[in-house]
């Protein structure tokens, strides 16, 4: 896949990435508003272990119009799926899929989007998990 560039302002990171690196998207939406407890347990977990895991360059989370976003940037597609099939993310996955509704989206690119991209690329780009 060719590398693309995601351009307006807002940008996740001012610092430019030395290498192109893939970019995850996610957006869950919760299914009943009771799940906010339990999606909050695995998500925090998800996010704390994403900062730490080999290959992770960043992850950021927002809330926006009633969807948990997520995005992170990694070295590699490779070293994103490692992380996505390891405990705790894993048991998340489990979790999320009787709690939430979600999509994802990813590609190899050369810059951080602005979160305004990432809410148009989630509403274009983005497929039903």
């Amino acid at each position: 896949m060719k590398p693309s560039t995601l351009s307006p302002p807002e940008r996740l990171s001012e610092k430019p990435f030395k290498d192109p690196f893939y970019l995850s998207i996610t957006g869950l939406q919760l299914k009943r508003f009771w799940h906010i407890v339990e999606f909050f347990w695995h998500s925090t977990r998800s996010f704390k272990h994403a900062e730490k895991a080999p290959g992770n360059l960043k992850v950021a989370a927002r809330y926006h119009q009633g969807i948990f976003f997520t995005i992170s940037a990694w070295k590699t597609k490779k070293e994103m799926q490692a992380f996505a099939f390891m405990p705790p993310h894993s048991h998340a996955i489990r979790a999320f899929r009787r709690i939430a509704t979600g999509k994802t989206w990813g590609q190899e690119t050369s810059a951080l989007p602005s979160w305004e991209e990432v809410f148009q690329v989630y509403e274009k780009k983005a497929k039903t998990y």
